[in-house]
């Protein structure tokens, strides 16, 4: 396989056209060109940014106004950004010839290696001064984002450490997630085919739940035989009534759930199959669906922790980290007044205790703190903070997870590793593992104490 140095850079970038010119582009027809030497004028990099009606996706020759040297846009040298297709090439001025070892995978000889180093930094320059992050791919997905922004603020979080593609909203009142988007292989987009006899059997039963028999029929969903079964796709999960469910599935672009429960979410191509307003509407039904959930033990623990802040009490909380991302221990003793500041998804307030419950490899309730402020905002933390960051000099992809507040954590105690494991902690209230930020069953506290107290 072909490195295409183009989809890493731009995939979540979108050309601002007002900018490019500014930039040294120069526009031919529908297209976007710079060109600049590299390898001290040894050979010439070219970046064209392309319309969608000049590009040609049969990997030809666009079009003669391009100059002189026409470029081939192929899968290894271009990217769809949005409605804008992006292409790149290295080629020797003299011959024309494109310079093959910039695309080889794998190590390279030292001349190589800096040809794709300067190849590199130089399409680094340009999607910093002529291109805007967007926190998807496509633009349908953005479109969604930025209207679940607007309707009920909220932003996407990005929780999973080994990438940043997977995308969660949670509800604010229980901590809940109500959608997910992921990047999956078209593969996994499965329907119920008319060879599986569906409509032989019944769909529900008497108190509308959905049949053994149907719901074998959804385990053994068929991949969209209309669909390149290896191209990645945008998917959005969300959560519907089991009554629903048969219905929504015969709507094109609605697929059986991809990697959640199957009779309680389904899948949504992001493609613009669906109109934004049909998805929208289903994800305002699975926020609905997800808030009436919350007289679960997650959500009646937080109603718990309201009720002692209204009598003037403290409540206590329990919270994830992820020690591949974030050295807690560290945190703390290198803290000069031994406070951390911590992004806050819950309704903590000053005096609160919050247990951080620290996951694989370590999977154990690690940390007990207090409160000492809460709800205070990122800027002014960032701003006050003792390692001189500037909230200004930020990257722009961190800013909007940023706008979540902050409370400040006191260290009251550290405990072993193991000394209360996941396994402890599932045996008293909490049903699987710490996800999350959430209320922190006065089960596990309880018991916590009396191991603390018979050491």
């Amino acid at each position: 396989m072909s490195i295409n140095i183009e989809r890493k850079i731009f995939e979540r970038m979108r050309p601002d056209t007002a900018r490019l010119a500014e930039s040294g582009f120069v526009l031919h027809g529908r297209i976007w060109r710079l060109n600049s030497e590299i390898a001290d004028g040894e050979l010439e990099a070219e970046l064209m940014i392309i319309l969608p009606d000049a590009a040609n996706p049969s990997s030809e020759k666009i079009s003669a106004d391009q100059g002189e040297h026409p470029m081939i846009i192929a899968g290894d040298n271009s990217v769809r950004c949005g409605r804008y297709t992006v292409a790149g090439r290295v080629y020797d001025p003299f011959t024309t010839e494109e310079y093959a070892p910039l695309r080889v995978e794998g190590p390279v000889g030292t001349f190589a290696a800096t040809v794709r180093e300067e190849y590199t930094g130089l399409l680094e320059q340009i999607a910093a001064a002529t291109f805007m992050p967007v926190p998807f791919i496509s633009d349908q997905a953005n479109r969604i984002a930025d209207a679940l922004l607007d309707r009920y603020g909220d932003s996407p979080e990005f929780p999973f450490d080994d990438d940043g593609e997977t995308g969660i909203w949670r509800l604010g009142s229980n901590n809940k997630w109500y959608c997910i988007l992921m990047h999956v292989r078209s593969r996994n987009l499965k329907s119920i085919s008319s060879d599986q006899g569906a409509e032989k059997i019944e769909t529900f039963n008497s108190d509308g739940t959905l049949t053994d028999d149907y719901l074998t029929i959804l385990r053994r969903g068929r991949p969209d035989p209309d669909r390149d079964p290896e191209k990645l796709t945008e998917i959005l999960n969300v959560k519907v009534d089991q009554r629903d469910l048969p219905a929504l599935l015969e709507e094109d672009g609605i697929y059986i759930c991809y990697h959640m429960n199957k009779k309680m979410w389904v899948t949504m191509v992001l493609d613009d199959t669906l109109p934004d307003d049909r998805i929208l509407t289903l994800i305002d039904r699975s926020r609905s669906l997800v808030s009436a959930g919350q007289s679960g033990k997650s959500s009646g623990g937080a109603a718990e922790a309201a009720r002692r802040h209204s009598e003037g009490k403290s409540a206590s909380w329990l919270i994830p980290s992820r020690p591949a991302h974030y050295d807690v221990d560290a945190g703390f003793r290198d803290s000069p007044d031994g406070t951390i500041g911590w992004h806050q998804n819950i309704k903590a307030k000053e005096g609160d205790t919050v247990y951080i419950y620290q996951s694989e490899p370590v999977a154990s309730v690690r940390f007990k703190c207090e409160v000492v402020k809460a709800n205070i905002s990122h800027e002014s933390y960032w701003e006050k903070g003792e390692d001189g960051e500037d909230w200004d000099e930020l990257p722009e992809k961190y800013k909007k997870w940023m706008e979540k507040p902050v409370m400040i954590l006191r260290l009251i105690e550290t405990y072993e590793q193991g000394l209360f494991p996941r396994s402890f902690i599932n045996e008293h209230g909490v049903a699987k593992t710490v996800r999350g930020q959430r209320s922190c069953p006065d089960e596990l506290i309880q018991a916590m104490e009396a191991v603390l107290e018979n050491r």
